[in-house]
């Protein structure tokens, strides 16, 4: 976390666009202490100067945007990824394809398959790296479904949920991060799933678009998120 000095210096230069050291200088900081908050800086690849003029770069930016300028605090947010489902159908039983997690907080969780979006990676990029990574099949097309959030006392994640529709490939039956099988939605209730999952899957078989939010700052389960 930067020193407050720092994020002063960032934060005025978001409404000042370029200044001089004494401009930025607001609470008049003795020049070497001032100096070396500005040399931080310079070496994080927050801000530039020019003809003795500071002002962000890109990079400082995207950091100093993220700055809620009433608290003048860095604003921490919550992870994007996204979350995949997929299914088939043998005879009259629908089966949905689920990985039990092998590692971390999520262990011996049964859930579908997510991935952080990466920045500036589009997200069809990510539905791709997802899928393909974590089960060997590769997604043909996909269709929207909704986005579901989840909150705790150690995680706040943002899921855009997508249904893949058509893949291609060999199932992968053990990966890295899970173990990967058919399940018959029949047996969902008697799994030991993420939360949320029971709704999600609801809201899929109406075909209804959703958005809803779980809950649960006592609980340390997490969604199906790569943590």
């Amino acid at each position: 976390m930067l020193h407050k000095t720092q994020l002063q210096i960032l934060e005025s230069l978001l409404f000042l666009q370029e200044a001089r050291f004494q401009e930025l200088n607001i609470k008049q900081m003795p020049t070497d202490q001032f100096n070396f908050h500005i040399k931080q800086l310079r070496k994080l690849g927050y801000i530039q100067v020019e003809n003795r003029a500071y002002s962000l770069t890109d990079l400082g930016k995207d950091f100093a945007g993220r700055i809620d300028t009433k608290s003048h605090r860095y604003t921490i947010q919550p992870k994007i990824g996204v979350c995949l489902f997929v299914f088939q159908k043998i005879g009259n039983e629908k089966l949905i394809l689920l990985g039990k997690r092998l590692k971390d907080q999520s262990k011996g969780l049964w859930g579908p398959f997510s991935e952080k979006v990466h920045i500036y990676e589009p997200i069809e990029n990510t539905i791709v790296r997802c899928l393909t990574t974590e089960t060997g099949l590769t997604p043909l097309s996909w269709d929207f479904a909704g986005v579901h959030r989840y909150m705790s006392s150690s995680v706040d994640v943002i899921l855009q949920c997508f249904l893949v529709t058509h893949y291609s490939g060999q199932l992968l039956s053990v990966t890295s991060e899970s173990e990967n099988s058919w399940i018959p939605l029949s047996k969902i209730g008697e799994m030991n799933t993420f939360l949320g999952l029971t709704e999600i899957l609801e809201n899929i078989e109406t075909s209804e678009k959703f958005f809803f939010e779980v809950t649960s700052l006592a609980l340390d389960q997490t969604p199906a998120q790569d943590q």
